[in-house]
């Protein structure tokens, strides 16, 4: 599966809430974008994922599927590139 990659570095704290509430707050951050980055059930469709490592300084990468994948056997969910890719820039602006 080909991907965008973004990484981007955040000074943030997240040391008061849960690690979940955390990437909870990433997500809706992200949401203007329309991309869809965690499968709700296992046969949901998604643009891409994130992933986040929390500390002092929080990398977060996140991969938008730039082709379409429908679910196989190393995944039940359908994979689809979103109809526009944002820019490293917009990541940023909705995260800071």
């Amino acid at each position: 599966m080909n991907t965008k990659t973004f990484e981007i570095s955040l000074n943030t704290d997240c040391l008061s809430s849960s690690l979940a509430t955390c990437s909870d707050a990433m997500i809706e951050k992200l949401k203007p974008l329309g991309l869809k980055l965690i499968a709700n059930n296992p046969k949901d469709t998604v643009n891409g994922f994130i992933s986040i490592v929390h500390d002092t300084q929080h990398l977060v990468r996140i991969e938008i599927y730039t082709e379409d994948e429908k679910p196989n056997t190393q995944h039940l969910s359908t994979l689809e590139k979103p109809i526009t890719i944002p820019s490293e820039n917009q990541i940023k602006s909705l995260l800071q």
